[in-house]
């Protein structure tokens, strides 16, 4: 069976860019509706293009920054070069995107500021035509063309040459029960795709886990309520996955310009940006957040990020695991509770 090219398999991709599992370098005359997102410079994800000056993708490749701060690259077989390079107009993401949970309706349309030429490297690809469980619509069993800039390997490092797989799309009931416990769930509004025994597609057996990142949380109005001098504003909960949650542990995370600085989290974490500026490269989607003071972040158990500075940033943190890097001037300063 010729295997189907489908739009949300692509957005798919876009999330897990950095696993195209078991796949084969392909021309982008192959998949000449592919495009490559940056987002300040840094590649940010997969698109797809609709029209002349709409390209599709998934909304947390672009959540944060501006229009101004995105560009596309089209037609090239490279996300570093070649190709077209365009400027972004506009953004429009889904009205419920994140809502009822973080993911649920990932989708976003961009406008370019200028059309593209369409050619063997550049074309737009069909929106489907059938909705889920319609008549002519791929179901479980049918076939899914994936394509990225992915590893080879479940861990290994972002793929220049554009690469693509074809999959099996996965039965839903059984997608749910076997991400039952990921930090994000399976909804009715996506699909799992692989193969039996693992090896092939965009997600690996056992997959990364992104961070969450709220931009200016830090600057939010807090109405208190009529009479009140108090409120208590929670704003993000998780439930702990970490081995022996035993401990919650707070400090400050300090780094200036210099090597990336690598974390591979088994507890859950927190961070609040305090001064400068720390840039999160967040190897579950392939994304660089850019955090600045007011910016909050949260690291799951099985998120793998890279941290670096261009100048120097200052972060409050609050861990679920023991104390391992005392700070010879502040631990033991609490106050005695006689002075309570």
């Amino acid at each position: 069976m010729r295997p189907i090219p489908i739009l949300s398999s692509l957005f798919l991709s876009a999330l897990a860019n950095k696993r195209i599992i078991g796949g084969d370098e392909i021309d982008i005359k192959q998949a000449p509706y592919h495009v490559a997102l940056f987002a300040y410079g840094d590649f940010a994800g997969s698109g797809t293009i609709i029209n002349h000056n709409t390209i599709i993708t998934a909304a947390h490749c672009i959540s944060g920054p501006p229009p101004a701060d995105i560009t596309v690259r089209a037609g090239s077989s490279s996300y570093l070069s070649g190709g077209t390079l365009l400027n972004v107009t506009k953004i429009t993401k889904h009205p419920s995107y994140n809502q009822p949970i973080v993911l649920e309706n990932d989708i976003a349309i961009m406008t370019l500021a200028e059309n593209l030429t369409f050619g063997d490297t550049i074309q737009p690809l069909g929106l489907p035509a059938y909705a889920r469980g319609s008549p002519g619509f791929s179901n479980a069993g049918e076939q899914v063309f994936i394509s990225g800039w992915g590893d080879t390997i479940t861990s290994g490092t972002l793929q220049t040459q554009l690469r693509a797989v074809t999959v099996d799309i996965l039965d839903q009931t059984e997608c749910k029960a076997r991400y039952e416990d990921y930090v994000i769930p399976v909804t009715d509004g996506m699909f799992c795709n692989g193969v039996p025994g693992g090896g092939r597609g965009p997600l690996s057996t056992s997959p990364l886990v992104p961070l969450t990142v709220i931009k200016g949380a830090g600057h939010e109005f807090i109405q208190l309520p009529a009479g009140e001098n108090a409120i208590t504003a929670d704003f993000h909960s998780t439930r702990t996955k970490t081995e022996s949650p035993a401990h919650i542990t707070s400090g400050f995370y300090k780094i200036e310009a210099g090597a990336q600085r690598p974390a591979h989290y088994t507890y859950e974490e927190t961070k609040y940006v305090l001064s400068g500026q720390i840039d999160v490269l967040d190897e579950a989607t392939g994304i660089t957040h850019h955090l600045v003071p007011g910016d909050f972040a949260f690291f799951y158990v099985g998120s793998k990020v890279k941290f670096s500075t261009k100048s120097q940033g200052l972060a409050f943190y609050a861990v679920t695991r023991p104390i391992r890097s005392p700070h010879v001037n502040l631990l033991g300063r609490e106050e005695s509770k006689s002075r309570l």
